[in-house]
């Protein structure tokens, strides 16, 4: 079963003007633990919001499942932290809580 965990996403500065404005963003996520090659072996990770990030601000509070259900679920516990890239742009720093 996929496990969905409660997030704060702080947004880069890249990203701060442009905060999504719907309440689910999937972007890949890049983990402490991956390797040099994690972006051609990158798992998608969606975003779900109460209220858009657009709307919320700088940080947004959400929860963040894995796009497949055969991914890492086990990296979504708490105290970790992740990113999220839009190719080679790092858009977000995630805290899991």
């Amino acid at each position: 079963m996929p496990m969905v965990a409660k997030v704060v996403v702080n947004w880069s500065k890249n990203k701060r003007d442009k905060l999504p404005e719907s309440l689910q963003y999937i972007s890949v996520a890049k983990f402490d633990e991956d390797n040099e090659s994690w972006n051609k072996e990158a798992w998608s990770v969606v975003l779900e919001f109460l209220e858009s990030p657009c709307r919320q601000g700088n940080p947004s509070i959400g929860k963040a499942k894995f796009l497949a259900q055969d991914a890492p679920h086990e990296r979504l516990i708490s105290g970790k932290c992740f990113e999220l890239y839009e190719g080679d742009c790092k858009v977000a720093r995630i805290e899991i809580l």
